[in-house]
């Protein structure tokens, strides 16, 4: 369980529970983070409101990740979202996937809503219009799909196109 708290001075703290004890993982974090995920090689990505991350003051715009050791920027040129990150989900492959609301991330032009980062640059997912107006949360089922949750409902992506499920409750 990695759980993400803000603190004093502008600072957050990134804590982890293992075997009933709490230890920090991060104690750099900025504040006004939004989305936190943990990949299979125990990297951590955050998305939020914020410029600069512990060390990394150029390039950890709104999206970083966490190495083990220090803090990247995670996008091309050190540019980041033009708008608000909200949501990062961890795909089957691999895959970061950040929504929020913006319409580019890095040199992706076209972005709505959700993008896919392969490790190298960030990729749209679908087209405009997207079916939500902002995108707060996401999640993979085990079949791979992606579903995100936001203002004006849920949708589902199944690879290829988005499909709108419904209002949201």
């Amino acid at each position: 369980l990695y759980v993400y708290a803000e603190m004093v001075a502008n600072q957050g703290l990134i804590t982890t529970l293992q075997a009933s004890v709490w230890s920090n993982f991060v104690t750099d974090s900025p504040v006004d983070v939004n989305a936190l995920v943990i990949d299979s090689d125990g990297e951590v990505f955050i998305g939020g409101g914020f410029n600069i991350v512990g060390e990394c003051w150029s390039g950890c715009v709104s999206i970083a990740q966490f190495n083990g050791s220090m803090w990247n920027p995670l996008g091309e040129h050190g540019r980041g979202p033009d708008g608000y990150p909200a949501a990062l989900a961890v795909a089957p492959n691999g895959d970061i996937y950040l929504g929020g609301f913006f319409e580019q991330v890095g040199t992706c032009t076209d972005c709505w809503r959700v993008v896919r980062w392969d490790g190298t640059r960030w990729h749209p997912v679908g087209s405009y219009p997207h079916p939500l107006h902002e995108v707060t949360v996401m999640a993979f089922d085990s079949a791979g799909n992606l579903y995100a949750v936001g203002f004006g409902g849920v949708s589902k992506w199944d690879g290829s196109v988005w499909n709108f499920l419904g209002a949201a409750i």
